[in-house]
């Protein structure tokens, strides 16, 4: 039984270095672009339940990369680039008015701003700005609310201004 219990432990060491090789240690900001979408497009591969979104796996490597000894700081500042990127490419769909797919589906990608939220609130607490504007009266008036995406942007206000408040 402890062999099973090791052998599994390793596969999950050795998926947790391939994804932060591959999503979080990238240097450039087209590479950091293109990882986050990677991102978007594996978590629209099967719908969420919003019970289910402090469990999800994103969570729980972004978790786990983020407590990685010695490591926090930098994975830290590249999450942060992530979803400046994530909310960039936000904008570009929201100026086309598109709504397809995958990381070309302002929900999804608001739900992997979710999640990274989810994860540690601080990588968001500074584009509550930009994130408002998804719930504010033009965009509203414009788009017919989707109450998800509010549940989005609500769910990571809430987290960002408790952890503000913890923390200042």
């Amino acid at each position: 039984m402890n062999v099973n219990i090791d052998e599994e432990e390793n596969i999950r060491d050795l998926v947790l270095k391939n994804f932060e090789a591959l999503w979080f240690e990238a240097n450039t900001s087209s590479k950091l672009k293109e990882s986050v979408l990677q991102i978007v497009d594996v978590i629209s591969l099967r719908q969420v339940s919003i019970f289910e979104l402090n469990e999800h796996w994103l969570v729980g490597i972004l978790k786990k990369t983020l407590a990685k000894e010695g490591t926090r700081e930098k994975h830290i500042k590249s999450m942060k680039m992530m979803t400046l990127k994530l909310l960039g490419h936000m904008a570009e769909i929201d100026q086309t008015n598109s709504d397809g797919e995958g990381r070309y589906n302002l929900t999804q990608c608001m739900l992997a701003v979710n999640l990274f939220c989810i994860a540690e609130p601080e990588l968001v607490s500074n584009q509550l700005t930009n994130l408002l504007t998804y719930v504010n009266e033009n965009y509203l008036k414009r788009d017919p609310p989707k109450s998800t995406m509010i549940f989005y942007v609500t769910s990571i206000v809430d987290m960002v201004w408790l952890f503000l408040l913890l923390t200042h």
